[in-house]
């Protein structure tokens, strides 16, 4: 297994987002136990900065302890997709119908070109490459948007938004469905009728989380 190693600045700080992405990845699997010194093999972190992470970990609650047993990775659920999404219609759908209304040609220019980095098969690009740069898209027409506090609101999101991208792109043909419907997001954006664009976007991701947890 690959080791992911904490360097020496803000060794708290580190060794948070090392294990988020980790569970982001799925190095560490749901419900699987970390302990410091799993953590310390996988990811070189010491004893302080692993107990520190852990409290915040569980506290935004990625990890879950038990007592007397451990700390586990708390599982995503289809619960979890169904609150997601509900905070995403309204902030995401708010900023995007914002954005078109003044939307520039350099705006729909950067977004495209955001879309010709994201590939469609797996032998080109991993799907943690390419849940970087969904975000990135989305978090692209947040900032259109131009309201500051909406995107200060969203940010802590889209952690959890790739962690289930993860989960939702084990369907092979997820990719080339969310590359269309970025697509069809930005003649929205165009055309200042995103918001359906988006309500089909979500619909989609829905229904493929659904469809994986029912196969659970």
């Amino acid at each position: 297994m690959k080791k992911y190693s904490v360097t020496a600045k803000s060794l708290k700080e580190q060794s948070y987002n090392v294990i988020k992405e980790a569970i982001i990845r799925g190095v560490l699997s749901d419900n699987e136990a970390l302990t410091e010194k799993k953590a310390k093999e996988l990811f070189g972190i010491s004893r302080t900065p692993f107990r520190e992470a852990i409290q915040r970990l569980e506290a935004e609650e990625w990890l879950i302890s038990i007592p007397y047993k451990g700390t586990y990775v708390n599982p995503l659920t289809m619960q979890d997709v169904e609150d997601i999404l509900q905070i995403r219609l309204i902030i995401e759908i708010a900023m995007a119908k914002k954005a078109a209304e003044n939307i520039t040609n350099e705006q729909i220019d950067i977004l495209q070109n955001l879309m010709g980095k994201m590939k469609s098969v797996s032998s080109e690009q991993s799907d943690y490459e390419f849940t970087l740069i969904d975000q990135e898209f989305h978090k692209t027409i947040n900032q259109f948007g131009n309201n500051k506090r909406l995107v200060s609101m969203s940010e802590h999101l889209y952690d959890l938004i790739r962690r289930i991208a993860m989960t939702v792109l084990k369907s092979p043909i997820r990719r080339k469905e969310v590359i269309e419907e970025h697509l069809k997001i930005i003649e929205g954006l165009r055309t200042n009728n995103v918001e359906k664009t988006l309500l089909h976007h979500y619909d989609r991701v829905r229904f493929e989380a659904d469809k994986y947890f029912s196969s659970l």
